[in-house]
């Protein structure tokens, strides 16, 4: 998952046939005919004499993450909980995720953005307290103010200033406020390393900092996060949404651990215990 996100930064040109899918999403096995149902739409269509989507309507659709396979997601509706099929744009950028992270989910490469406030030796005063995760939109022109959100280093606020740190004249310092735009060099008890274009950073996190997260694609999706879809319906398909916008928010923080004693803790438990006499035996065979 974290891997997932550093190479997206890469290259974003991905389509829906090279989603990655994380971890933490439940065993997926209810949407096996998602993608003949894609096919259907077109094939009736021409089969009446009318091009793919003409007789498509406009729809918009609010509700709860069921299940997930081959670009298709299954989708809950809010109001009466009846299921819809809906088919993932091809573009990776009408998919947003956003929702919150542990602190501790935060990896090296990964892309973060965070407001500091400096003295005027450039020492960093305080901790983060809020802090975000992204991936960089080369489509995006380098403005100064683009800039200042996309590309890593360490810019001045935008309200040119500074405030007194303390009363004293005589131990009078002056902080400034910046924002910092950098990769994750490493994280280790608290202690965050910024790599901001040619400045390498460390920082301290606060003890409740929020960690939150923005970015396109599919790989954090979970089991029970909010899903807005606007997209088309077809009449002869129902229960099938082409969604051209797609956007979830996250039910639950990425990277918390779950409870003890929960079905998901005890699943992976098992799913360990059954993996391993298989790669024993790999290995046998390998020696000989």
């Amino acid at each position: 998952m974290m891997g997932g996100l550093q190479k997206r930064a890469e290259s974003r040109t991905e389509t829906q046939s090279g989603y990655r899918h994380v971890g933490r999403l439940l065993p997926l096995a209810s949407l096996l005919l998602c993608g003949v149902m894609g096919l259907l739409v077109e094939r009736e269509a021409f089969a009446q004499g009318q091009p793919p989507g003409a007789n498509r309507q406009g729809f918009e659709l609010k509700g709860t993450l069921l299940d997930m396979q081959n670009g298709h997601i299954k989708v809950a509706k809010a109001e009466d909980k009846k299921e819809y099929i809906v088919k993932l744009p091809n573009e990776i950028e009408q998919i947003r995720y956003s929702g919150q992270a542990v602190p501790e989910w935060l990896n090296g490469g990964m892309f973060v953005r965070f407001d500091v406030q400096m003295d005027e030796k450039g020492k960093i005063v305080g901790a983060v307290k809020q802090l975000e995760v992204f991936i960089p939109d080369s489509k995006l022109p380098n403005t100064p103010e683009n800039m200042k959100s996309n590309v890593p280093g360490v810019y001045p606020a935008s309200v040119p200033g500074s405030e007194t740190l303390f009363n004293d004249d005589a131990k009078k310092v002056d902080i400034k406020s910046y924002r910092v735009v950098a990769r994750v060099g490493g994280l280790n008890k608290g202690k965050l390393v910024a790599l901001a274009g040619t400045n390498r950073l460390q920082v301290e996190l606060d003890e409740k900092a929020s960690i939150n997260i923005a970015v396109p694609g599919v790989e954090l999706f979970q089991q029970g996060d909010e899903v807005t879809v606007s997209g088309f319906v077809y009449p002869d398909q129902p229960g099938w949404v082409e969604g051209q916008r797609v956007s979830v928010v996250g039910k639950q923080p990425v990277g918390q651990k779950p409870a003890k004693g929960s079905k998901s803790s005890s699943k992976n438990r098992r799913d360990k215990k059954e993996a391993e006499p298989k790669e024993k035996k790999s290995d046998t065979k390998t020696d000989k």
